[in-house]
């Protein structure tokens, strides 16, 4: 069942108006016909829901079930070392649709990217959540320093490094650390495996920073 934000969630019987993004795509993007249900989520919660009208190019939905909690998976923290703009814009994007829960990230030795834009990479994962239909938004916040980052994570926690041998994935939670353009320092590697981190591999070959981010996920969070 496709799954659409709305503003809030009305009670059962009762009725509310989609924005017109959102609109726009159940209507004219994944053409949802009347008297077809969907999923509406807002808050965490979420509900089914009939579009019964349209008012101005505005989906207009009836609740047919009350409100119930999203049911949380598991806890998937990414730490990267910053990239430049548009691979780390990437990385946002892929990583809210493959189900990141937390982005940390910190200027690294290597990284050419300074500063942060908090509020667009805030804006990119909120998009994102809406586009694949993710109910809630992943963390996201200012780069700090990569000691600051290693604190407070779950016990699986796995340093992508090139060289190292791939490693078979697990369920529950998981922790990744991903080096920007030019890869981790020496200094930080040795810091991420001090602090429980295993090295741990995605093939033979030198990986952009998105793309490895993206491949980890594939390898280790949805295997």
């Amino acid at each position: 069942m496709r799954r659409f934000a709305a503003p809030s969630l009305p009670g059962l019987g009762q009725r509310v108006r989609l924005d017109a993004d959102v609109s726009h795509h159940l209507l004219h993007v994944t053409l949802v016909p009347r008297g077809h249900r969907v999923l509406l989520y807002s808050s965490g919660q979420e509900l089914e829901a009939e579009l019964v009208d349209v008012l101005d190019g505005q989906a207009v939905l009836e609740a047919r079930s009350e409100a119930r909690p999203i049911q949380r998976g598991r806890r998937l923290v990414l730490i990267a070392g910053l990239p430049r703009k548009p691979a780390w814009e990437r990385t946002l994007r892929m990583g809210t649709e493959l189900g990141v829960t937390e982005f940390r990230t910190f200027v690294a030795r290597h990284s050419v990217a300074k500063g942060d834009k908090l509020e667009r990479w805030s804006r990119i994962c909120g998009e994102a959540a809406r586009q694949c239909g993710r109910g809630d938004l992943p963390g996201v916040a200012a780069p700090r320093s990569l000691r600051e980052l290693l604190e407070g994570l779950p016990d699986r926690r796995l340093l992508l490094h090139p060289g190292a041998a791939a490693l078979a994935p697990e369920a529950g939670d998981l922790a990744l650390l991903i080096g920007p353009e030019g890869g981790l320092h020496e200094d930080e590697v040795e810091l991420a495996l001090a602090n429980g981190f295993q090295a741990a591999g995605l093939g033979p070959w030198v990986l952009r920073s998105d793309t490895a981010a993206v491949a980890a996920l594939a390898r280790y969070a949805l295997g």
